[in-house]
């Protein structure tokens, strides 16, 4: 009966520490730096949707800009989603396609609107409230 009552306490500790793993707030940086280290980044593409059919595209080659947009995914928290939703709700320049360009390999972070954010296609709830003007300044400033 003892060896039932472990088991049962250790299945529990596990699933209360796998589910606790799976929620808990990632910082945007860290899941881009596990596909392409900041350093290695060389330029950026930014894509503004400024409406349901309007986007233009914007090339980033200047290091220091760059950082600073990899600067601002410091400040997003994330958390893992079991079920993405089917249907974003976008919002004027709340919305943005950016490709992280290194030599071997590009990065894919999709701003689909103000509650959810797709790296490489997968898909994350924004767990605090983003600073996404502060990429729209830099698409500003590149103009």
């Amino acid at each position: 009966m003892n060896k039932h009552i472990i088991r049962i306490i250790f299945c529990i500790i596990f699933l209360v520490t796998v589910i606790g793993w799976y929620f808990l707030p990632i910082n945007l940086n860290t899941i881009v730096s596990k596909q392409i280290q900041p350093s290695t980044v060389e330029k950026a593409n930014i894509t503004v949707f400024s409406s349901a059919y309007l986007q233009k595209t914007y090339e980033v080659n200047d290091k220091a800009v760059v950082d600073k947009l990899t600067k601002i995914f410091n400040d997003i928290e994330v958390r893992r989603t079991v079920s993405p939703p089917d249907i974003f709700k976008p919002s004027l320049y709340n919305t943005y396609y950016i490709q992280l360009i290194s030599k071997d390999k590009i990065v894919r972070v999709d701003i689909m609107d103000k509650d959810y954010i797709t790296v490489n296609d997968r898909t994350y709830k924004i767990v605090n409230e983003p600073k996404l003007q502060e990429i729209y300044d830099i698409v500003k400033a590149i103009k």
